[in-house]
């Protein structure tokens, strides 16, 4: 399960992610350390307030459902990877300051 790698990434601590689900910090931790595992109703949960889908929480990789266009810009894709590997707080820092460039902020 992947619940640690996506909880990270959203900048969650296991305390905000079990207030948010109704839950104790310790069932995070186990569920993260594949101790136990959550129920589906609570695996749902996490997958709503995390903003992933359940196949992710699974590590299942979901398909493209539309072929995916090409990037207009050759360094479109690399922009992409850049800011898909920044955390959280850095996206949104990195999106202000693309906002203020073109003047849209």
């Amino acid at each position: 399960m992947q619940i640690r790698q996506f909880r990270r990434q959203q900048g969650v601590t296991q305390a905000e992610l079990a207030r948010k689900i109704g839950v104790k910090q310790y069932s995070i931790a186990r569920w993260e350390k594949g101790q136990n595992s959550p129920t589906p109703e609570r695996l749902a949960k996490i997958a709503e307030v995390l903003g992933v889908g359940l196949n992710a929480l699974y590590g299942i990789e979901e398909k493209p459902k539309t072929p995916s266009k090409a990037p207009k810009h050759k360094r479109a894709g690399k922009m992409q990877e850049v800011f898909d590997s920044l955390s959280p707080a850095d996206q949104r820092a990195l999106l202000r300051q693309a906002k203020g460039l073109v003047g849209k902020a």
